[in-house]
């Protein structure tokens, strides 16, 4: 059996990539927000650190796919407008905007560190980032957004350069609700069935 790794798996088009990996028969652990069981660990991710997750990515077994799908956001536009945010809502969006990094950019990085540190992940697996197509094009709104899909695209192409696993970015679209069943089927295809390269950044 093919056992993955889902961050940000609890709601939305992450619960419909683990259904999906589990009517294909692989074991899937999590990390979320909103859910939690025997196999997915709950964390607040307004205030986690990487000793949040350390424990559990210790526990799992050999993984063959891991999945970042996680998303935190922080800054409203009116930020970018000076002088029309007080001084303490100012305040209160630059911490956000510190965490939310930490948990789009960052913890990615450390968590890798650690599945590896650990012998959870072999040169056969696959790591993979959910992306967005806006990263690439100029933008004028949720700049923060699209500012750290671009960092994770570059943090998966450093991490293809210098490592033996397969590392790849997925843009999946516009993810409405009725898109998340056949998104996830997609996604699961791609990743099982296809000759996947490092480095590369796939659409669907």
């Amino acid at each position: 059996m093919s056992n993955a790794l889902v961050i940000g798996c609890g709601s939305k088009f992450g619960h419909a990539v683990v259904t999906g990996l589990e009517n294909q028969g692989v074991a899937v652990y999590g990390i979320s927000g909103t859910a939690e069981s025997n196999r997915v660990l709950k964390v607040d991710w307004t205030t986690c650190v990487i000793a949040s997750f350390e424990k559990f990515l210790r526990q799992l077994p050999e993984l063959d796919f891991v999945i970042f799908n996680q998303n935190s956001n922080s800054l409203t536009d009116t930020y970018w407008k000076l002088d029309s945010v007080p001084t303490l809502e100012v305040w209160r969006q630059s911490k956000q905007w510190h965490q939310s990094y930490y948990v789009n950019c960052v913890m990615p990085t450390h968590v890798l560190h650690t599945l590896v540190n650990a012998n959870k992940i072999t040169d056969q697996s696959i790591v993979t980032w959910m992306l967005s197509r806006g990263m690439l094009e100029p933008q004028t709104r949720n700049i923060n957004y699209y500012g750290q899909k671009y960092q994770n695209y570059c943090n998966m192409q450093q991490f293809a350069r210098n490592n033996p696993q397969t590392f790849i970015g997925v843009c999946p679209g516009i993810l409405t609700s009725d898109q998340y069943q056949p998104k996830s089927t997609e996604l699961i295809k791609l990743l099982t069935q296809s000759r996947l390269e490092s480095g590369k950044l796939y659409k669907l």
